[in-house]
């Protein structure tokens, strides 16, 4: 088998001189919206807008009954669970 030398072409030493800088700067600019701050801090607490259907969770409370195990023994338990 013959080996080949590889061999530079003039486009693989072209750069792009346009595209030097691009992308090197971005100019962010957000909305000004104090004045919907302003009256949204200007309203009391009890009158705010929107859906009054929020209800809190109420999640059952947890209640410890006597059959729980000894907690030397649920830490014996862990123990071996995660020795594996």
């Amino acid at each position: 088998m013959k080996e080949m030398s590889p061999v530079s072409t003039n486009e693989d030493l072209i750069t792009p001189h346009d595209d030097e800088g691009k992308g090197g700067q971005l100019d962010l600019t957000t909305p000004d919206e104090t004045d919907e701050l302003n009256e949204l801090l200007k309203q009391p607490p009890g009158s705010q807008t929107g859906n009054n259907d929020f209800t809190p969770l109420n999640p059952p409370r947890l209640v410890k009954t006597p059959d729980d195990k000894d907690p030397e023994e649920l830490a014996k338990v862990v123990r071996h669970l995660t020795e594996n």
